[in-house]
C-alpha cells in the first residue's frame, strides 16, 4: 500500500467515526457564532481580547511583521493574517474590524474540529475506537470548550497544538523515530507561540524523550528536540531580544542559529488603543 493511499484510508476512517462529535461540536459552537459580532447597536465587540486581536492582525502589514501585542502569544495573528490575505486578495481589498472577527472566529472553529480530530487519534491509539468517539464527543460538548470555540482567543488554538504535541509524543514512545524529536521540539515551540502557558510543554518532551531512550535504549539528542523548539516561536513570532520591530528578519536566523540551546526569550508588553 503505498503512502497516499494509506493516509487516505486513515482520513476516511478517522472521519467515519468522529463525524458524531464534529456535527455537535459545530452545531454547538455556530449557534453561538454571532456573539458579540459588531452590530447597529455596538461597533466593537464585548470580548476585549478579540479587539485587541483585531487590533494586532491589523498592525502586521508585510515586510513588518510585528503585531505589537504580546500578552498571551502571536501565533494565531500569524494565522488569521494569511486568511486575511486569502479574503483580501493579498490585501487588495479592505477587510473592516467585521470580517476581521469573523476570519478570527472561523480559524477559532478550524481549531476546534482540529483539537477533536487529535483527541480522537490519541485516545484511539493509547485505548480503542470506541473510547476514543466517547471522549470526543464528550469535549465537544463541555461548557468551556464550547464557549471559548465561539470567539476570537487564543485557548481553543492553543488546546488543538498541545493535543497534536501530544500525539507525536505518543509516536516517539511508540515508534522510536528520531524524526519524532524533531517534530516534536517544532510543535512544542510552535504551541507556545500560540499561548504562553503551553511552554510548560518543553517538560512534557523532555519526559518524553527520556522514556524514549529507556525504552528504545537509543541515544536521542536533547539538542534535537531543544533546536527546533526555538524554531516554533520563530515563526510564531513571540518578541525576543534577538529580533524587534525592523529587525524582525534577521532575527529569525538569529534565533534559530544562536548556539545557546534555549535563549533568553523576553516578553514585550505594548500598549493598544483599544476601548
Amino acid at each position: 500500500m503505498t503512502t497516499d493511499s494509506a493516509s487516505r484510508r486513515f482520513f476516511l476512517e478517522t472521519l467515519r467515526y468522529i463525524w458524531p462529535a464534529y456535527v455537535l461540536a459545530s452545531v454547538l459552537i455556530l449557534r453561538g457564532f454571532h456573539w458579540s459580532l459588531p452590530s447597529a447597536y455596538q461597533d466593537k465587540s464585548f470580548q476585549a481580547d478579540e479587539n485587541a486581536a483585531v487590533w494586532a492582525v491589523n498592525q502586521i502589514h508585510f515586510p513588518h511583521a510585528s503585531p505589537h501585542w504580546f500578552p498571551w502569544g502571536t501565533g494565531l495573528f500569524y494565522q488569521v493574517y494569511l486568511v486575511k490575505l486569502i479574503f483580501t486578495v493579498g490585501g487588495l481589498l479592505h477587510a473592516t474590524d467585521y470580517w476581521m472577527l469573523v476570519m478570527g472566529r472561523l480559524v477559532v472553529f478550524a481549531s476546534a474540529l482540529g483539537a477533536l480530530t487529535a483527541l480522537f487519534v490519541l485516545t484511539r491509539k493509547i485505548f480503542d475506537t470506541w473510547t476514543a468517539q466517547l471522549a470526543t464527543c464528550i469535549f465537544a460538548a463541555l461548557p468551556g470548550f464550547v464557549i471559548n470555540a465561539h470567539y476570537f482567543k487564543t485557548d481553543v488554538p492553543m488546546t488543538c497544538w498541545m493535543l497534536v504535541t501530544l500525539v507525536f509524543a505518543y509516536r516517539l514512545l511508540d515508534t522510536g523515530n528520531p524524526r519524532d524529536v524533531l517534530w516534536l521540539g517544532l510543535l512544542v515551540g510552535y504551541t507556545a507561540s500560540i499561548k504562553y502557558s503551553a511552554g510548560l510543554l518543553l517538560i512534557v518532551g523532555l519526559v518524553t524523550i527520556a522514556m524514549a531512550r529507556r525504552k528504545f535504549h537509543k541515544s536521542f539528542s536533547w539538542i534535537s528536540y531543544l533546536r527546533p523548539s526555538r524554531f516554533g516561536p520563530a515563526i510564531g513570532k513571540i518578541s525576543s531580544r534577538h529580533f524587534a520591530g525592523s529587525q524582525a528578519s534577521t532575527g529569525w536566523v538569529s534565533l534559530i542559529t544562536s548556539p545557546d540551546p534555549l535563549p533568553g526569550l523576553t516578553i514585550r508588553l505594548t500598549s493598544c488603543p483599544i476601548r
